[in-house]
């Protein structure tokens, strides 16, 4: 009778024993996963500022040197910059809203990219050319997504590869979007952003289940295929 006792105490111990190397081993992954998720959301938001207010710190810095050197078209150019000022503002209480920007929210991806090429043609000698041949109505997050690509390769090559000629093209065929960006800058304008720049690309094509392809001769192209129904 002792030993079957004994031996009900020691399958007791063991379960118990085992429950709690079960519960060390789930909370363990919860807490694996919170910190996962910590560091998702940190990039998430690193990512945002980035993109969100980047482009357009770039071009108030470009219409306030250009003012600078041309009293002429200064008013126009500080009216201009202290536009883009007041939209920086929103776009920060966007962010912390998680929110789309408002002219691709109320208007859509090529009202938002053709506002995004006029800014930018007023204050460069660059030669832009903007294709917009998508016959649906695309959803939101991959119209941000599209949005914010298109936005760091053009400021890129603007910035950074002294580019003379930018050309964006978006184009469907069916369930899948095509674009294209292409510049003859001096080098791989996406390369020379590095680290956030290259990565956000990266991952926001791989958010949308899409495929990217460059080329990097003389000047850099970007090949997307977007497919529009779930990957």
């Amino acid at each position: 009778m002792s030993g079957i006792l004994a031996l009900l105490f020691l399958l007791v111990n063991i379960a118990v024993l085992r429950n709690k190397r079960k519960n060390h081993h789930v909370q363990r992954k919860l807490f694996l996963t919170e910190i996962e998720l910590l560091e998702k959301e940190r990039t998430r938001i690193a990512q945002d500022l980035h993109d969100e207010l980047g482009p357009l710190l770039s071009l108030t810095g470009i219409q306030v040197k250009e003012a600078l050197d041309d009293e002429e078209e200064a008013p126009v150019l500080l009216r201009l910059a202290a536009r883009n000022i007041d939209e920086l503002q929103d776009r920060l209480s966007g962010i912390a809203r998680n929110l789309l920007p408002g002219t691709l929210l109320r208007r859509g991806l090529n009202a938002a990219l053709s506002h995004f090429f006029a800014q930018y043609q007023l204050v460069t000698p660059i030669d832009f050319t903007y294709r917009y041949e998508v016959r649906d109505d695309l959803p939101a997050h991959i119209s941000l997504q599209l949005l914010r690509m298109i936005q760091e390769l053009v400021l890129n090559a603007v910035k950074h590869a002294n580019a003379k000629r930018v050309e964006v093209l978006l184009k469907q065929k069916g369930n899948k979007l095509f674009v294209s960006c292409s510049d003859d800058g001096t080098w791989n304008n996406a390369r020379k952003a590095g680290g956030l720049g290259l990565t956000s690309l990266t991952n926001r094509v791989e958010m949308m289940g899409g495929r990217m392809h460059f080329a990097s001769d003389k000047g850099t192209d970007y090949f997307f295929e977007i497919p529009l129904t779930n990957p």
